[in-house]
């Protein structure tokens, strides 16, 4: 704000409403500012949820109550879809997943702290350099895409990166190329763009819930080769990732969701029907693995049972994939 005219708002500027009142705060300390900033939006957010007709928000003193209630008062066990066991075709590349790797917490602090950083310098340098980055993130319900995304972008600058939750289309959508509403979202040179799902839904959930038809979904395999050629072609960084667990750790994951209530809103009965169709994904994505893993933008299968393995190679792979694009000198060039 210039002309001194700041403080003015806090006394009845005429944008300063009880509906949208301003938050004057000193921002001369980094730190207060900082806290102040935080402070601030959680007091707003907690009183305009108390103010609500909606359940009151719950203090983390009564969460962790009610996630410490006996049995009989917590909701009841869902029962188990999947009834047979999952073949995974041998030779395959979702075959060579060795699921029992993992990391000791100490090696994971050590490495993600050192992984963040890096991160957060090779952002900086991306934008210098105009590279814009592109983050695909695949993988079973509860296979830890969010936990991942989360460590990935915890330390990136906000202003240079955005993450694209993907869902059903819209209307609007439909009525275009279904890659239509993916190109849109491509990030500008300088930019990261983490897409948590993606154009891969023709591919699995499109074909094996029919929303897609054969031909439709066998044709999306060179469509979306050509897609990404052409986002790697601009000087993009491309980056592809499957998380891939057990049926038996999604189980545990999933009853652990059912007890615990800040988690609760994760589970819904939509995953459940998902791991009934098990073997259904399973061949889905052995396909889409085979025909989509190209030189310009291979996948990388990330062994997701233990969450720290998984988030460490998660970070250590985009380093490494931005480390050598930068290291090419190549300058991004008209689409």
């Amino acid at each position: 704000m210039g002309g001194g005219r700041g403080p003015a708002l806090a006394g009845g500027g005429r944008t300063h409403t009880p509906y949208a009142p301003w938050t004057m705060i000193a921002a001369e300390d980094d730190r207060y500012r900082r806290v102040a900033v935080m402070q601030a939006t959680v007091d707003a957010v907690r009183n305009a949820l108390d103010r609500g007709d909606g359940p009151k928000l719950l203090t983390s003193e009564e969460i962790m109550a009610l996630s410490e209630a006996p049995p009989e008062k917590q909701k009841k066990e869902h029962p188990d879809p999947l009834k047979k066991e999952v073949v995974i075709p041998q030779g395959s590349i979702l075959a060579k997943a060795d699921l029992s790797l993992e990391l000791s917490r100490k090696a994971y602090e050590t490495r993600l702290e050192d992984l963040q950083d890096q991160l957060r310098e090779l952002q900086f340098r991306c934008y210098a350099q105009r590279r814009a980055v592109v983050l695909v993130m695949e993988g079973w319900d509860a296979g830890g895409k969010g936990g991942a995304i989360k460590r990935l972008t915890v330390k990136l600058d906000p202003r240079g990166y955005e993450v694209i939750p993907i869902s059903a289309p819209t209307d609007e959508e439909k009525a275009h190329h279904y890659l239509w509403r993916f190109w849109r979202r491509v990030p500008k040179d300088g930019h990261l763009a983490v897409f948590d799902r993606s154009w891969y839904g023709r591919l699995l959930v499109e074909r094996v819930e029919k929303f897609a038809t054969p031909e439709q979904w066998r044709r999306a395999f060179h469509e979306i080769n050509d897609f990404e050629r052409a986002i790697t072609d601009h000087g993009s960084v491309l980056c592809k990732f499957w998380l891939q667990i057990s049926p038996e750790e999604q189980l545990r994951r999933f009853r652990a969701r059912e007890v615990t209530p800040r988690k609760m809103f994760k589970l819904t009965d939509e995953d459940w029907r998902n791991r009934a169709k098990w073997q259904d994904y399973t061949n889905a994505v052995v396909d889409m693995l085979e025909q989509t893993s190209t030189p310009w933008g291979p996948w990388t299968v990330v062994e997701a049972n233990d969450k720290l393995w998984a988030r460490v190679k998660v970070l250590e792979t985009v380093a490494k994939a931005i480390e050598a694009s930068l290291a090419e000198g190549k300058k991004s060039k008209q689409l």
